[in-house]
């Protein structure tokens, strides 16, 4: 945990000190974001940042919803982790000339809901064998749920939107494939 706030502090510096060398060396807003969505080196160091506050609300919606993990539940997401990060991967290789910002987005996007989907998953089988648990874990636990459920109906609308308006794409290809692979 230590490592990770060092992590989360070094990396707010670094996109500090670019946001700033962007705004002084241009003078006004707009040439400044030009440059931040222009520059390699500014992508790779915004993309930086919005991995760490991705894990950032991973790690307070855990502590929300589910509070310490047990061990097996860290188990648990390493090891689907690792299966659906590289079959997605593979999978999104077929369409890598639409891979875009949207792309990536939409990837970590349902990458966060999946590993939550597991997570209630496992604490449900926890709180089934479980002789003494809480009302408070039994709440907490079907808020996540009920979140997760809105969270599933949004990105099946979203799905449906695009086929409708623009034709099947790698991100409806996507969506399908992660659902898939997450049951």
């Amino acid at each position: 945990m230590v490592g990770f706030v060092q992590y989360a502090i070094a990396s707010a510096a670094v996109t500090g000190a670019a946001v700033y060398y962007a705004y002084s060396t241009r003078l006004q807003f707009y040439p400044t974001v030009i440059y931040l969505v222009t520059s390699k080196s500014c992508l790779m160091v915004v993309g930086n940042m919005a991995l760490v506050m991705t894990l950032l609300l991973g790690q307070l919606t855990n502590k929300l919803f589910l509070g310490r993990l047990r061990e097996v539940e860290k188990e648990i997401i390493w090891e689907n982790l690792r299966y659906s990060f590289t079959e997605t991967c593979l999978a999104l290789s077929t369409f890598r000339e639409e891979i875009s910002l949207n792309v990536i987005v939409m990837f970590s996007l349902l990458l966060f809901i999946k590993v939550f989907h597991w997570l209630c998953e496992a604490r449900i089988e926890h709180i089934e064998q479980s002789q003494d648990t809480s009302r408070l874990a039994h709440i907490r636990t079907v808020s996540l749920m009920v979140i997760l459920f809105v969270a599933d109906i949004a990105c099946a609308g979203t799905s449906l939107y695009m086929v409708q308006t623009y034709g099947p794409s790698v991100q409806v290809r996507y969506i399908e494939l992660i659902y898939l692979l997450s049951y």
